[in-house]
């Protein structure tokens, strides 16, 4: 019990921290691109949070301050030391407490982890604080440019699972077996295989 609340004590030190405006931008519903000061969290070490950007933001333009959620706006971006953060609403399956998949959709702000041809990735994540150490819960969207259809993965998956759902997925394409063939062989790995294997099939 006290290595737990020690370890639920660093980690919200580690959470705990400020937020920054910066500007940037966000595309509304309608499609409008609107300049805009992006409130972004940043830890005690000055980097930035992502995680708390998946679920809400906050933006300021020229009509005040507004706080959004993921399927109330399609995107917003930022530039921070160099370095674009984009970040799309997209649907995202909704799981229980053993990950196993439900019929709700839910949506959450997510970065583009590779895009081509054939594939778009996108992921989101979230830090959740165990006995000895912190697990990374990672969710998955894969977007089929033929019709823009989804594929939901995510990296607690059985692995046999999803290399057989990313095969049917994205059948069309001629190089999706041999960017799966190396994948999906160690839990370890499903966090390197996902992107690795959308980045495959895009070449």
């Amino acid at each position: 019990m006290k290595s737990s609340l020690t370890t639920l004590f660093l980690y919200l030190i580690f959470q705990a921290g400020y937020s920054q405006e910066i500007n940037g931008y966000f595309i509304n519903i309608e499609g409008d691109t609107i300049p805009a000061c992006i409130k972004v969290p940043k830890g005690l070490f000055g980097d930035i949070h992502e995680e708390h950007l998946f679920t809400k933001v906050k933006i300021t333009d020229s009509l005040g301050e507004t706080q959004y959620k993921p399927g109330e706006i399609k995107a917003f971006s930022f530039t921070y030391k160099n370095k674009q953060y984009d970040f799309y609403s997209k649907p995202v399956r909704k799981y229980n407490f053993s990950w196993k998949a439900t019929k709700d959709t839910l949506y959450r702000f997510m970065t583009i982890f590779s895009k081509g041809e054939y594939a778009t990735g996108y992921s989101c994540y979230s830090i959740v604080p165990g006995d000895k150490v912190n697990s990374v819960h990672i969710v998955y969207t894969l977007e089929r440019s033929t019709d823009n259809a989804h594929l939901y993965l995510h990296n607690y998956g059985k692995l046999k699972e999803m290399r057989a759902a990313l095969a049917d997925f994205y059948s069309h394409v001629p190089s999706v077996t041999s960017a799966l063939s190396d994948k999906f062989i160690a839990r370890r790995k499903v966090h390197r295989d996902i992107p690795a294997a959308i980045e495959a099939l895009n070449q």
